[in-house]
């Protein structure tokens, strides 16, 4: 505990009420909303100055209790809702290894101290695209190859009574 009052020991992030009001924020999901604290934590892991370089691996989002297959869709919609941005490497790394994205939190200060607040510019109209581009990525429906995909019935003339394609008839 702190001698003081009001000095706090440890590292902490300041979260502005305008950014907790947004409509953004609150149309985080909970994957999207775990990887916003992995993200500060490791933030304040390097004392507030690394946002913009702050390295995270999908086992560290994992770990945070997100599943794997949600990651990519939720770091889609945290860049859809301005709230983060995924820093993706220009190279290849050597043999099997990929390079590491970068992430930054918009609603934090960069290094430089200067605010970027992208989720300000987003709109309603954006945040309902983003959630429904989120809920299908992420549904459970099973997804079949284009080669497996099934075509429905429907007649192939309509001036006579001709057979209708047989339903679950698989294209070629």
């Amino acid at each position: 505990m702190s001698k003081k009052p009001g000095i706090m020991n440890g590292p902490y992030i300041q979260l502005r009420k305008e950014v907790m009001t947004s409509r953004a924020w609150k149309a985080r999901s909970v994957p999207l909303m775990r990887i916003l604290e992995r993200l500060a934590i490791e933030h304040m892991a390097h004392g507030g100055r690394r946002n913009g370089s702050l390295y995270v691996s999908y086992g560290q989002f994992v770990q945070e209790g997100v599943s794997r297959r949600a990651i990519k869709p939720a770091l889609r919609l945290g860049e859809d809702l301005g709230l983060l941005e995924v820093i993706r490497p220009l190279g290849k790394a050597g043999g099997t290894l990929r390079n590491p994205h970068a992430y930054r939190l918009t609603y934090l200060p960069l290094p430089s101290g200067r605010l970027t607040d992208e989720w300000k510019a987003v709109g309603a109209v954006q945040i309902q695209a983003a959630l429904a581009r989120y809920r299908n990525a992420t549904s459970n429906k099973k997804r079949l190859p284009s080669s497996q995909k099934i075509i429905r019935s429907v007649p192939i003339s309509t001036r006579n009574s001709t057979p209708l394609v047989p339903i679950g008839t698989k294209t070629k």
